[in-house]
């Protein structure tokens, strides 16, 4: 049985994280409004069902690995201090993972506003 009240406490929580990230962090805010301008283009443009989805897929996933970055930079802060090597190492890979996950995210805008164009 689903408990209702747990349920919405569960989305209560998972928008105070969103609206934390979005609040406190710079690259976030500007990947949100990447995203969005995408959007707006993609209405603007005549795109298709997979053009869409693969707008959608893309930004998702670098929205995700961005608040998967912010997360583990938070909990190592907590754990130990920055200035052990180690520390540093895990934040400078979680920032190259964010930094695939946008440069994979560019790709696919590139791809579909290229795919219109060649199509036309």
């Amino acid at each position: 049985m689903i408990k209702i009240t747990k349920l919405i406490r569960s989305f209560r929580h998972a928008f105070d994280g969103l609206f934390w990230t979005m609040l406190a962090e710079q690259n976030f805010r500007v990947m949100i409004a990447l995203v969005i301008l995408a959007l707006i283009v993609g209405v603007w443009l005549p795109l298709k069902f997979w053009q869409w989805t693969a707008l959608v897929i893309a930004s998702v996933v670098m929205l995700a690995v961005e608040l998967v970055n912010t997360a583990i930079e938070k909990a190592m802060d907590l754990v130990l201090p920055a200035s052990l090597e180690e520390i540093k190492v895990i934040k400078h890979i979680m920032a190259g993972a964010a930094l695939v996950a946008s440069v994979g995210w560019l790709a696919v805008v590139v791809l579909v506003v290229l795919s219109i164009f060649a199509l036309q």
